[in-house]
Order: C-alpha cells, then structure tokens, then sequence
C-alpha cells in the first residue's frame, strides 16, 4: 500500500474532497497510525453526499446497494440505527438536553436519520 504526506493526503482532499470537512484535526492521529504502522491498519473516507440524498429519495436499498457496489462500505457495514441512537441524533439536531429530557424525543428527524447512519458507516 502507498504512502503519502500528510500535507499531500490534505491537498488531495481538496481537490476530491465532497464533504467540506477539516481534516487537519486529524493530524495527531495520522501520525500516531504512522507510527505504529506495524500495529494500526487505517482506513478511512467519507461517503459522498449524494448518497445520504439518494436514501432520503429513493430509499435505503438503493442507496447501500449503490455504496456496496462501489466499494465504499460491506454489507456488513449496513447498521441498523437503535432507538437510543436516535435519541442521541435528534438531541443533536434540536438541542433537546439528552441528559434530562427524556421523554420529548421527536420523531422530525426520523426520515433523515437513515441517511445519517448510511454517512457513519
């Protein structure tokens, strides 16, 4: 497998990059898996966009068919999101206090949640 600086791997981000994230913040961790080659496998990467989209449009079928076939994830990847991860994801979104309101979690949010497990994977 190649090797590139982490200066590269942030110029290639830019120019490939869909996501928009920094991934700067994760220098101190690139360079700890660097060290430690012989022990850390890394893998990493962000499902473009279009595919949270597609979910939301056309369902998750299609969305983790298309994903699976383009290698991005496994079959084994594909999760199903429990009922307290979506307590936590809707608490994010609305800024309902997770630690005491327990008994307002919405279901707004329960349509593009899948989406949002499909971008975790």
């Amino acid at each position: 497998q190649g090797e590139i600086s982490e200066n590269e791997l942030y110029e290639s981000y830019k120019e490939t990059g869909s996501e928009g994230h920094d991934i700067q913040k994760y220098e101190g961790f690139l360079q700890f898996a660097k060290q430690h080659r012989d022990n850390v496998h890394l893998k990493g990467g962000f499902l473009p966009r279009k595919y949270a989209r597609l979910l939301v449009k056309e369902g998750e079928d299609e969305a983790y068919n298309q994903v699976i076939n383009l290698g991005y994830i496994s079959e084994i990847d594909r999760i199903p999101g429990s009922d307290n991860h979506y307590n936590f994801f809707e608490s994010l979104i609305s800024g309902r206090d997770l630690t005491s309101d327990f008994e307002n979690v919405g279901d707004r949010f329960r349509k593009i949640f899948p989406a949002q497990i499909l971008k975790d994977s």
